[in-house]
C-alpha cells in the first residue's frame, strides 16, 4: 500500500490518499504518519481516501483497530472521514461501528 499525506490549510484538514493492497503493517505506518502530520498542523480532522486501495482488513483485524489506534496515539477527539470503494463499503461500515462503539 502506498499513501500520500497533505494538509489543506483552508479547512485545517489532513488529507490522506491510499493506493494498492492494504496490509496491517502499512496501515499502521500510515496512521502513525497521519497522526504526526496532524500534530504538526494542530489538526484533528482527517479525510482518508481509500478508493484506490485494494482489499480490506479481516474481521479480527478490524476488531483490533481501536486498541491499535490507542497505541499509535490517535487522539480520541479526532474526526475521521473515510472514502471507500463500493466493494469495500460494508467492511468499512463494520470498522466504523467497531471504532465508534469503542470511543472513536
Amino acid at each position: 500500500m502506498k499513501w500520500t499525506i497533505s494538509h489543506i490549510p483552508e479547512s485545517n484538514i489532513i488529507h490522506i490518499e491510499t493506493a494498492g493492497k492494504i496490509s496491517v503493517e502499512m496501515l499502521n505506518q500510515m496512521i502513525k504518519e497521519g497522526v504526526e502530520t496532524g500534530e504538526l498542523h494542530n489538526s484533528r480532522l482527517f479525510l482518508v481516501d481509500h478508493r484506490k486501495a485494494l482489499g480490506s482488513l479481516s474481521l479480527p483485524e478490524s476488531l483490533d483497530r481501536p486498541q491499535v489506534a490507542d497505541k499509535l496515539g490517535v487522539p480520541r477527539h479526532s474526526r475521521i472521514a473515510q472514502v471507500v470503494s463500493e466493494e469495500n463499503f460494508e467492511k468499512f461500515k463494520v470498522l466504523e461501528i467497531i471504532t465508534g462503539n469503542r470511543g472513536y
